[in-house]
C-alpha cells in the first residue's frame, strides 16, 4: 500500500475510535443520569459506540487498503462526527 493511503487509513481509524469513544462517554453519562426508557436507550447507544470504537482500534492494519478502504470507512467516520456535532449543539439544553 502506498504510504499516503496507509496514513489516511490510520487517521481514519484513529478518528473513528476517538469519536466513538467520545460518543460512548456522553451516552454513558446520560444513562447514569436518566431514568426508565431513556436510560435503556442511552446504555444501548453507549454499547454501540464503544463497540464501534473498539472495532476501529482492532482493524488498524487489517482493513481494505487504498482508496477503496478509505471510501468504505468514510460513512462511519462521518456518522460518528455528525453524532458528536449534534451532541455538542444540544449540550446547552
Amino acid at each position: 500500500m502506498h504510504p499516503f493511503w496507509s496514513g489516511v487509513a490510520f487517521a481514519e481509524h484513529a478518528a473513528i475510535a476517538g469519536t466513538g469513544a467520545a460518543n460512548a462517554a456522553y451516552f454513558a453519562h446520560r444513562g447514569y443520569t436518566a431514568r426508565g426508557a431513556r436510560r435503556l436507550g442511552a446504555l444501548l447507544l453507549t454499547v454501540l459506540f464503544a463497540a464501534i470504537s473498539l472495532d476501529a482500534l482492532a482493524a488498524v492494519g487489517l482493513s481494505e487498503p487504498g482508496v477503496a478502504g478509505a471510501l468504505l470507512r468514510a460513512p462511519l467516520l462521518l456518522a460518528n462526527a455528525a453524532t458528536g456535532v449534534v451532541i455538542a449543539l444540544g449540550a446547552g439544553r
